[in-house]
This record gives C-alpha cells, structure tokens and sequence, in this order.
C-alpha cells in the first residue's frame, strides 16, 4: 500500500450502508487514525487491509501483512494506549 491516508480510508470506509458511514465518521474516524498512525511507516510491506465487524461496534481492521511486518506493527500497538491488536487485527479500545 502507498503511504497515503486516504488510500486507507478508502479501504475501510462503509460506502454501501449510509447508516454504517455516518456511524463511521462521526463515532470511528478517531479510532481510524490512530489505527493508520501504527501502520503508515510499514505501508510498503502492507498488501491490504480490511475493516472486520466487531461485536461491541469498535473499529478492528485486519491487515494483511508479512509476520516480520505484522511484528513491527504490534510493537507500535503497543505503545499506544488506544489500541490492541490480536494475530493480524487491530482494535480501537478508546477514543
């Protein structure tokens, strides 16, 4: 993937349910960026992401990464206190 939020963004945005894209943009959107924040300086070794539905409406995009990519992008989670990630998954835990 490029560098690029927007490319991000347009992965994961709920284009086909308007209900889903405004709860998108005035509730997750916050929660996107942090998610793009921990991605973006492994972007070259991204080969997609994808927005998963989550039980308890948090935002959790999978990745679809390298491991070696994979462990570089847990460790940023890590230092994050908004985040958490499981296997290839990152979930927003807060705002």
């Amino acid at each position: 993937m490029n560098k690029y939020k927007p490319e991000y963004l347009g992965k994961v945005l709920p284009v086909n349910d308007s209900t889903k894209l405004t709860d998108f943009v005035q509730n997750k959107y916050e929660a996107f960026s942090h998610i793009y924040d921990v991605c973006k300086e492994e972007s070259d070794s991204i080969h997609g992401i994808e927005a998963v539905d989550s039980a308890d409406g948090s935002l959790s995009i999978k990745v679809d990464a390298e491991p070696e990519t994979t462990r570089k992008i847990l460790d940023a989670v890590a230092e994050n206190q908004y985040l958490s990630m499981s296997g290839n998954t990152i979930t927003a835990t807060g705002n």
